[in-house]
């Protein structure tokens, strides 16, 4: 049995909210842009970290995955494995609004983390296998 629950918002309000009862098995980051200043994620991701289940996150590119796995890591979440090109992605190009020259897919790459220290077997290393 799967059951799928969503939340838009801070993920650390969410766990002190009333709609949480039980930890998740697997947290999923669509885009989320870690390396984004703007964006406050340090509340949500240490949060997230401390229940202690695997992490796929999305992002635009490679390098964007680069910087999000030293920022993940730094929190005690390790990468299990990164896939170039995430067969769920996007296949629609779209154009950088920043830089013209820059053509981007929206969830390209695939990332896995789990927390660090967790024993080979756990479900990161499985949903590594899919890879």
């Amino acid at each position: 049995r799967v059951e799928v629950e969503t939340w838009r918002g801070d993920y650390d309000i969410f766990l002190k909210s009333e709609s949480h009862v039980r930890g998740p098995d697997l947290l999923v980051g669509f885009n989320m842009g870690l390396t984004v200043e703007e964006y406050d994620w340090a509340a949500s991701i240490h949060a997230a970290a401390r229940l202690g289940c695997p992490l796929v996150s999305t992002t635009h590119t490679l390098d964007e995955a680069a910087f999000e796995q030293e920022t993940l890591e730094t929190i005690g979440l390790e990468c299990v494995g990164i896939q170039a090109s995430n067969p769920f992605g996007s296949l629609e190009p779209i154009q950088s609004g920043t830089m013209a020259n820059d053509l981007y897919r929206k969830n390209a790459v695939l990332a896995v983390y789990r927390p660090a220290g967790t024993p080979e077997g756990k479900p990161a290393r499985s949903l590594c296998s899919l890879m």
